[in-house]
């Protein structure tokens, strides 16, 4: 999954809103809130920073697991095949 692709698929759920910044994908809840940060070139779970204690608190259980699968599939998406631009990494073809 594309990182384009995977914030509009972010931004398809009213519960959240995602933007790239930087490399990194911020997601926030609906009030505007950091919810977690994505690098661009996240390979595990462990690469994402958590802003809260509880996703409980931020969405709902179907959006948790929508959100969820998002990323699941986004990390199992090889890096090179994530950047919109010829498979490049977003740093090298910012260059």
């Amino acid at each position: 999954m594309k990182i384009d692709e995977f914030t509009k698929k972010v931004n398809q759920n009213d519960r959240m809103y995602a933007e790239t910044v930087d490399g990194v994908v911020a997601i926030y809840d609906d009030s505007e809130h950091e919810v977690l940060d994505i690098a661009c070139d996240a390979t595990n779970w462990l690469d994402i920073n958590y802003f809260i204690n509880s996703f409980g608190s931020c969405f709902g259980k179907a959006s948790r697991e929508y959100l969820s699968a998002l990323i699941e599939e986004f990390l199992h998406t090889p890096v090179k095949k994530r950047f919109p631009e010829r498979g490049i990494p977003f740093a090298v073809a910012r260059l």
